[in-house]
């Protein structure tokens, strides 16, 4: 696709790297084409409101970034559920610095 962010996303989408477009299709029903192209309409909106009203440039921040976001998301909210049942989160022996911190 197109160097472009609309071009980017759809990229994405279509290769297959974006499993929300798979999950929303299963639970709704719909066709994962249809879902794909709301998916990616979504995320288009949102990029072009952030950069007319924030005035925010367009910066891909790769997979990489979100796959972290995603396993920080994971670890805190793992952490967090075992503080509701009385529990404490151990760190693995030779675990990364950042899965140390609860």
């Amino acid at each position: 696709m197109g160097t472009t962010a609309a071009g980017r996303i759809t990229g994405l989408l279509s290769d297959g790297q974006v499993w929300t477009g798979q999950l929303l299709a299963q639970r709704s029903g719909l066709s994962l084409r249809t879902v794909r192209r709301a998916v990616a309409a979504h995320k288009l909106a949102r990029l072009i409101d952030a950069m007319l009203t924030r005035g925010q440039p367009y910066a891909d921040q790769g997979q990489a970034y979100c796959e972290e976001r995603y396993r920080e998301r994971v670890v805190a909210n793992l952490t967090r559920r075992a503080q509701q049942l009385g529990l404490n989160r151990v760190p693995l022996a030779g675990a990364s610095p950042q899965t140390t911190t609860a």
